[in-house]
């Protein structure tokens, strides 16, 4: 293209429209440069493209707003933030609107070290935080909560605002604008379907099943270049995709069927990985599930409900997944867990 002016311009990059993805890229940019078009050259002269976290300006500056609500029995709230840059200033605003809510904001590393508080002393309707990066910061976590130092927790609606390099958070003010400061959870679905329904024992009230389970995510982790293989997918079997993810140090979602009663027979395990970072497992297993509320009074005519519980098996969560009774059912509860967090 021609330059119109003297002056500076952006070059954005993203992925396509019509199918996102993910993943590492090299960008070559050149002036009066044709052979910059075959990609098959060498950085040369003065630098004239510079990252945007680099040059400041727009595209390192946000506030996102959220409305939320802490209850005495659930008092504790985690956002996971987005990468930061070294020199930026994260700022967080929480207000209560409603109860007698108090909230307390406390800021944590990647090893869940706290680097600043707010309202500590739980003596304020309102929470003020503002903390300068001295250095990149990755899989950094807000947490909001209610409890006084002896565990007493208020309760309320509440608004939190979180600001980067938007010092007007501090005050409340300011509206949605400019970079996504939160991370989003990772949308998880899972799909169980029981093929078969092998033996059922009124005694020990718990069948047995032969039943496939199927579950599909994107990670942008998991990304990968598709000329450097010679697949349009990469095929783990077995355990080979859970010992790749520990290689890696990367968590994946996994689930715990909560009324199994005996140890799983599973016939086979396949996951599928997409260069875009798609993925899905495939599993089929044969187990024994638990049935307490089989009734027989009315046998041989009666009518059984067979059903299966599955939970995220997460060290912690934000909501308690409840117990569904069906053959398929989706799950869409917050998943979180070491260095990434899913929405199931």
């Amino acid at each position: 293209m021609d330059i119109p002016a003297v002056g500076d311009y952006w070059l954005a990059i993203g992925s396509s429209p019509v199918r996102g993805s993910a993943g590492g890229y090299r960008l070559t940019v050149g002036i009066d440069a044709t052979e910059v078009l075959t990609g098959n050259i060498e950085s040369s002269g003065a630098p004239f493209v510079f990252p945007g976290n680099e040059i400041g300006g727009g595209l390192d500056r946000g506030i996102t707003v959220v409305s939320d609500e802490l209850r005495q029995d659930q008092a504790v709230r985690f956002y996971h933030l987005a990468d930061l840059v070294a020199g930026q200033t994260l700022y967080a605003y929480a207000e209560a609107i409603s109860g007698e809510l108090k909230p307390v904001l406390t800021l944590f590393d990647q090893s869940d070290k706290p680097l600043a508080y707010a309202n500590f002393t739980v003596t304020d309707d309102r929470a003020r935080l503002e903390y300068r990066l001295p250095r990149n910061a990755e899989r950094y976590r807000l947490r909001i909560s209610s409890e006084d130092p002896a565990g007493k927790a208020t309760a309320g609606r509440l608004r939190l605002l979180i600001g980067l390099n938007a010092p007007e958070a501090l005050q409340g003010k300011g509206k949605p604008t400019g970079l996504k400061i939160l991370q989003e959870p990772i949308l998880v679905s899972i799909g169980v379907k029981m093929q078969q329904l092998t033996s059922v024992d009124q005694k020990a009230e718990n069948f047995s099943v032969a039943a496939t389970i199927v579950t599909h995510w994107q990670d942008p982790r998991l990304a990968y270049d598709p000329e450097k293989g010679h697949d349009r997918f990469k095929v783990f079997m077995g355990d080979a995709f859970s010992a790749e993810m520990s290689r890696l140090g990367q968590t994946w979602p996994q689930y715990t069927i909560v009324n199994q009663q005996n140890r799983p027979w599973v016939q086979n395990r396949v996951v599928v990985v997409r260069p875009d970072g798609e993925a899905v497992y495939f599993e089929r297993v044969s187990l024994t599930l638990q049935a307490p509320d089989f009734d027989f009074r009315n046998f041989p005519f009666d009518v059984q409900r067979f059903f299966n519980s599955l939970r995220p098996a997460s060290a912690r969560m934000d909501v308690p997944v409840p117990r569904d009774r069906g053959l398929q059912r989706d799950r869409r509860e917050a998943w979180r867990r070491g260095m990434g967090h899913y929405r199931v």
